[in-house]
C-alpha cells in the first residue's frame, strides 16, 4: 500500500479531544493544585520531653548497672517528610524528631539481659515488635529490634554487635507540623542522656 492509498486516520471528536487536553492539564498539574497532607502541629519542647522520658524510662527497664556510663546526644529534626504526590519535595515547614543515645562496653550477657527487658517492657506497653535484629553465627553476635507504638507512630530502636560491644538507641517521631520559629536549619536540643544513678 503506498502513501497515497493509506487510509487516513479520523480526527477525533471535537468533545473528545477537549477532554484530553483537560486531562493532560490536570496531571501535569496535580502536585501543585493538592492540599499538602495534614500533619499535626508538633510543640518541640514536648516532643523533647516525651523522648527524653521514654529514653530514660527504656534505660530503667534494661536494669544496667549504676555505674555504666551513658553517652548522650540532643534531640534533632529532620525535614524529610515528603509533600502529597510529590515524593522528590520536602515539606520543609514539617519535620520528624530523632533521639540518638549509646552505653558502650557491654558484654554480651548484659546485652542480652538489657535486649530481653526491654523487649518485655514495650511488648507489655502495647508497642509492637517491627523489626528483630537477633543474628548468631559461629563468628559473630547481634541483637536488637524496632519497637513501634500504634498510638502515635513513634518507634524505638537497640542495636547491639559483638565488634562493637555497644548498645545504641535511637528514638524517632512521625512527621509533624513545626512552629515558625523552629524553620530554619536544622533545630537542636539542649545536650541530655538518660540518668544512670551512679
Amino acid at each position: 500500500m503506498t502513501p497515497s492509498t493509506a487510509p487516513a486516520t479520523a480526527p477525533l471528536p471535537r468533545f473528545r479531544a477537549l477532554a484530553l487536553v483537560a486531562l493532560t492539564a490536570v496531571v501535569a498539574t496535580a502536585c501543585s493544585v493538592l492540599p499538602g497532607r495534614d500533619y499535626p502541629t508538633a510543640d518541640p519542647a514536648a516532643v523533647v520531653s516525651r523522648v527524653q522520658a521514654r529514653s530514660q524510662w527504656a534505660y530503667d527497664a534494661m536494669d544496667l548497672p549504676a555505674a555504666t556510663p551513658v553517652r548522650g546526644g540532643r534531640v534533632t529534626t529532620a525535614h524529610t517528610c515528603y509533600e502529597r504526590w510529590a515524593i522528590d519535595r520536602v515539606d520543609l515547614d514539617v519535620a520528624s524528631f530523632a533521639f540518638d543515645w549509646s552505653v558502650p562496653a557491654v558484654p554480651a550477657d548484659r546485652a542480652r539481659d538489657a535486649d530481653r527487658r526491654l523487649r518485655e517492657a514495650f511488648t507489655g506497653a502495647g508497642w509492637k515488635l517491627t523489626n528483630d535484629r537477633h543474628r548468631q553465627s559461629k563468628a559473630s553476635l547481634s541483637l536488637g529490634f524496632r519497637f513501634e507504638d500504634p498510638a502515635t507512630g513513634d518507634t524505638f530502636d537497640l542495636a547491639w554487635h559483638d565488634t562493637t560491644r555497644t548498645l545504641f538507641v535511637d528514638s524517632s517521631t512521625t512527621c509533624a507540623r513545626l512552629p515558625e520559629e523552629y524553620l530554619t536549619g536544622t533545630w537542636r536540643s539542649a545536650e541530655w542522656s538518660p540518668r544512670t544513678g551512679a
